[in-house]
């Protein structure tokens, strides 16, 4: 062929090149803006959609069409079409040397892939999702939206040793927010064991009238009769007007995934409680021994109402088991110690000593079944999460008087291996009725102008009133992740305000340990 042949079948060649490369120019220019029409609606329309589909007629590489394209459908429900947009997409994504090129390239490739893992879930093809979400990963390891797809997926499949922990995981409850919006998944267990610490103080006490009925005649008292000992005054019939004390509590909280909906719990608690000292209405103070007892136990059951993606709510309740009540706690009462002149016939004169017990109850349990039913509300962010409780405590008012709570929880994610928690815990107790018991010394009245007559010791029964009243807390913490399936958590609660009746807390140190089996 002659040179002047192939000189004019070039250049014929690349004028066809440039005049395509112009026309597809062209084309993708007018794609954008029937594109841009589509976005402006953003209503999930079948006008929008026509738009994209517009979009793609004039440019069929326009990948960001196709998606925007499936995601219309699949808000439609048509998920056949939408599935063939998102496909299409995958498929121009790989072919197009101009798309390879983008800035945005892997970004739309992982919203068509995740996109058709997400129908396949909605759809029940688990397994085809669970290869969607794992391509995802591979594109992206860090997705948080794939991780946590996947992870629900394996739980519907049961497949639990696969589940991905996400960075966020929505299952970290606070240090005393305990109660989240999610439920675990079926089969799954988890143990809690928390340790806390703290001094209180006890409200001024209001007491009741005694009743005389109830005066009980020791051993060694002389006949006498309560009319006769109720002549005399009762300024020993007194219940505790303040009450300083150390407090310790060791909580473990077994928790399981009943379905993937339930779960269910299992509390019991062990209290420690060592009192400073007793302000009673007289010269002394009395000093308690230190105790350690049972207290109650607490049953969980959490049903899942509503969720999605990372938001999620449940309703529960918590039936109180009365494992613990009051426990008498006795010791040497300075206040009745009694220091009596006897005189004999010969006219001889000594003096004899009595000294006495009193008794205190102290309430370790309510000693009765006490409903809390309660809401709990979660929702996840990229980096952190909130968690949400709210309940009432509904009581007879015997020993523990009702109570509402209302919890709200951050947890931040700073490092693979650490979270910061923030609280505010808001606390209202109402009063609650406690009986006191008292050994004491009373003297008989005989004549105007003689000595008094001792009439021996006598137990005294009666009741006051514990004011109940309101504190908020904020609370810091820090939660630590020694293992896949071990946390370790370390946390304050500080009273901001408080009232001045009820019980009245320092700081509370909280120490725990976290294990998940999945």
């Amino acid at each position: 062929m002659k040179p002047g042949i192939l000189y004019s079948i070039s250049i014929c060649i690349i004028l066809l090149f440039l005049n395509a490369s112009s026309v597809l120019a062209e084309n993708c220019l007018e794609a954008r803006e029937w594109y841009n029409e589509g976005l402006s609606l953003s209503n999930n329309s079948t006008t929008e959609a026509y738009y994209y589909k517009r979009a793609i007629h004039f440019c069929p590489e326009y990948v960001a069409a196709h998606n925007k394209l499936g995601q219309v459908y699949k808000s439609q429900a048509k998920y056949g079409l939408s599935k063939q947009a998102f496909e299409q997409a995958r498929i121009q994504a790989l072919s197009s040397t101009r798309f390879a090129g983008r800035s945005d390239s892997k970004a739309l490739f992982l919203e068509s892939t995740i996109s058709l893992g997400e129908i396949y879930k909605i759809q029940g093809k688990y397994e085809l999702a669970v290869k969607e979400f794992e391509k995802a990963l591979q594109i992206d390891p860090n997705s948080q939206v794939a991780q946590n797809h996947l992870q629900y997926v394996y739980k519907r499949l049961h497949r639990y040793d696969n589940v991905v922990p996400p960075n966020n995981q929505l299952m970290t409850s606070a240090l005393f927010t305990r109660v989240t919006g999610m439920t675990f998944p079926k089969g799954t267990f988890a143990a809690d064991y928390q340790f806390k610490y703290w001094k209180q103080q006890s409200s001024t006490f209001t007491q009741e009238d005694v009743d005389y009925n109830s005066i009980e005649f020791l051993p060694g008292t002389n006949h006498t009769t309560p009319i006769d000992c109720e002549t005399e005054g009762d300024e020993f019939f007194n219940a505790p007007s303040t009450i300083h004390s150390y407090n310790a509590t060791s909580i473990l909280a077994l928790r399981y995934g009943l379905t993937n909906n339930i779960t269910v719990g299992l509390i019991p608690k062990v209290f420690f409680y060592r009192v400073i000292d007793v302000d009673l209405e007289g010269p002394f103070d009395l000093e308690i021994p230190d105790y350690l007892e049972l207290g109650d136990t607490e049953l969980l059951v959490k049903y899942h109402l509503w969720g999605q993606k990372q938001s999620h709510l449940s309703l529960y309740g918590v039936l109180n088991l009365p494992t613990g009540g009051e426990v008498q706690i006795k010791g040497k009462d300075p206040l009745l110690t009694r220091h009596v002149r006897i005189e004999e016939d010969d006219g001889s004169v000594h003096y004899e000593t009595y000294e006495f017990e009193f008794i205190r109850y102290v309430p370790f349990g309510s000693e009765s079944f006490d409903i809390t039913p309660g809401l709990a509300l979660t929702f996840g962010f990229d980096s952190f999460i909130l968690h949400s409780n709210v309940q009432y405590r509904f009581t007879d008012g015997i020993l523990i008087g009702d109570e509402f709570r209302y919890n709200l929880a951050a947890i931040y994610h700073v490092h693979s291996n650490v979270d910061l928690t923030m609280e505010l815990n808001y606390r209202w107790m109402g009063d609650a009725r406690r009986r006191f018991h008292k050994v004491i010394y009373k003297y008989q009245p005989d004549f105007i102008g003689r000595d008094q007559l001792p009439v021996g010791p006598i137990a005294v029964e009666g009741y006051y009133t514990a004011g109940g009243g309101e504190t908020l807390f904020l609370s810091p913490g820090m939660k630590f992740t020694l293992s896949k399936k071990i946390k370790l958590e370390f946390g304050l609660q500080i009273p901001i305000f408080k009232d001045n009746v009820g019980w009245t807390e320092e700081i509370i140190y909280q120490l725990g340990l976290t294990f998940l089996s999945f």
